[in-house]
């Protein structure tokens, strides 16, 4: 496999990720930490004006597939802290310790 047939299936595997999980990969779950390193190194290099041309636009579209997920999550989370700010003033002894544990899909 070459190096851009290996850069490309990395890149797939990322657009896949994102797809499915709606989320950037994770430093804090082993089995993502790979596709996290590359996800910032590809990022460090296309900063710095070395990522390889035809890689470039690919990555930006990963870049920007990736911020759609975040600000979905974002608004998401947003949407589930105030549906039960509003269970805790109805219902003022409900215990919402819980929602600082808020977990995603991953695999």
């Amino acid at each position: 496999m070459t190096q851009s047939e290996l850069w490309l299936a990395r890149w797939q595997d990322a657009v896949d990720f994102l797809e499915t999980y709606h989320r950037k990969p994770s430093k804090f779950i082993p089995e993502e930490r790979n596709m996290r390193s590359w996800w910032k190194h590809s990022k460090k290099l296309m900063n710095a004006g070395e990522l390889k041309p035809e890689r470039v636009e690919l990555f930006k579209q990963l870049l920007e597939l990736g911020e759609v997920s975040t600000s979905r999550i974002c608004s998401l989370v947003s949407i589930f802290h105030e549906l039960f700010a509003n269970v805790a003033r109805i219902s003022p002894g409900y215990n919402m310790q819980f929602i600082g544990c808020l977990h995603l899909n991953h695999p």
